[in-house]
């Protein structure tokens, strides 16, 4: 009993360690954020979402609903969330659901597309002040997290009341290993309070085992995003296919989810590129599109002629491509390029997610940082169906011979669609474990 209370009373040091240190984090950190947020746009509406406080009808339609609370972090997780949400309330038995995010863009994305019913938030802060007041109000029956945002506070605290956690779609780095193992002993009785996690590899349950998740809770279900690849909205495709169709036939290659310093790379290419090839489009598509004014001004002080992609209707004159400075529309835009540079891959780190340009038989290339997507990553090189650089000099080599050999662009694309085809089924296996846990 004595030893049993000595754990209590340290466990309880531990958290309120980890709030004085979470808040004095946050104060040293606050300028960069909010110069961030200043940047970015769209951080200033709802932002007191984050310490738990929402305006009256907002707290009006959370308070008492003891829903499924579904976080996702970004536009990724977002989309994987909202399959997930058409999944589960397509069953009679559906519980009420509410979606929290982290990003606006995120927020954004599922505000357009969430059914009225499901409510959408702001995920609050890692401190008892700020989630203790989201869950008084909401009274979740469930707490389930899209693929990985792992706050130990909140974790720790859902553990404590008993609130079942499902983590979905999960993964762990070799990169990011080291870090959980340095403080799996203030880790722990968060990771211990999972009842389902679903994994993409046998690799990944023998990470996440050894650092305190239940054995009993782990389920290798395969990558969510294979399954999840899918979906169009029609209206939106034609609109841009129409616009862009004011490059004709010519051929094009896109840079996709490129972060800082990827578009000047590309931009350089692209002028040896079109030496010999003077019809080549360039297309760039910004991870955040927030920052297309500013590639614009880069490409034009290069001597490039580029139409932004919400004034593409309106270019005149012969153009050399055009920046997208819309959410939502890179998945169609893909459907017109010849060949892909999957951005965050070359300069920065952890990669983009090439499963969508693979649904439509587009031949891929990516520089060596894919460490976000190790499993997708090893699956298309294995079958051939995707193209790994290691600099900026192969991905122009291999961009110039996917460009004058149609038959290697098929048969790379070919290749990349029998990879999706042939590992679906993630979907109904997750569907069936959070069935399970919901009882």
């Amino acid at each position: 009993m004595r030893e049993s209370s000595d754990l209590q009373k340290t466990g309880i040091c531990m958290i309120w360690i980890y709030e004085i240190l979470f808040w004095m984090g946050l104060a040293l950190a606050a300028p960069f954020y909010l110069l961030r947020m200043r940047r970015r746009g769209g951080y200033a509406r709802d932002f007191m979402e984050r310490f738990g406080v929402f305006s009256r009808e907002k707290a009006g339609r959370l308070r008492d609903l003891k829903p499924v609370w579904l976080h996702a972090v970004s536009v990724g997780e977002v989309d994987l969330a909202l399959q997930l949400i058409e999944q589960l309330r397509s069953r009679p038995d559906c519980p009420p659901l509410a979606l929290s995010t982290t990003t606006s863009t995120g927020h954004a994305m599922a505000a357009k597309k969430l059914p009225p019913n499901v409510p959408l938030f702001y995920y609050p802060l890692d401190s008892r002040f700020c989630f203790g007041r989201v869950h008084r109000l909401l009274q979740p029956r469930a707490f389930v997290l899209v693929e990985a945002e792992l706050w130990p506070g909140h974790l720790r605290f859902c553990a404590q009341r008993g609130v079942p956690m499902a983590l979905i779609n999960a993964r762990l780095s070799n990169r990011c290993l080291p870090r959980y193992r340095r403080f799996r002993w203030f880790l722990e009785p968060g990771f211990a309070g999972f009842k389902l996690v679903t994994l993409q590899c046998q690799a990944d349950r023998e990470r996440l085992g050894g650092l305190g998740f239940p054995g009993s809770a782990l389920q290798v279900a395969g990558c969510l995003k294979y399954d999840t690849a899918h979906g169009v909205d029609a209206a939106r495709r034609e609109r841009l296919l129409n616009d862009f169709g004011f490059f004709e036939k010519r051929p094009v290659w896109l840079a996709g989810s490129t972060h800082p310093g990827e578009e000047e790379l590309a931009v350089d290419i692209y002028h040896r590129l079109r030496e010999k090839r003077p019809s080549l489009v360039l297309a760039l598509a910004p991870r955040h599109a927030e920052r297309a004014g500013q590639i614009l001004t880069m490409t034009r002080e290069r001597g490039l002629r580029m139409a932004r992609r919400s004034k593409l209707s309106e270019a005149g004159g012969e153009m050399d491509g055009m920046v997208l400075d819309t959410t939502g529309e890179l998945k169609y835009l893909y459907e017109r390029a010849d060949v892909i540079f999957m951005g965050k891959s070359l300069l920065g780190q952890g990669g983009q997610n090439i499963i969508e340009p693979a649904v439509l038989g587009k031949p891929i290339v990516f520089g060596p940082h894919m460490e976000n997507f190790p499993v997708v990553t090893a699956d298309f090189l294995e079958a051939g169906a995707a193209i790994q650089v290691s600099d900026a000099a192969g991905l122009e080599r291999e961009t110039a011979r996917l460009l004058d050999d149609p038959a290697a662009r098929q048969r790379l694309g070919e290749n990349a669609r029998a990879v999706v085809q042939a590992k679906r089924g993630a979907m109904e296996r997750t569907i069936h474990g959070l069935r399970s846990l919901l009882g």
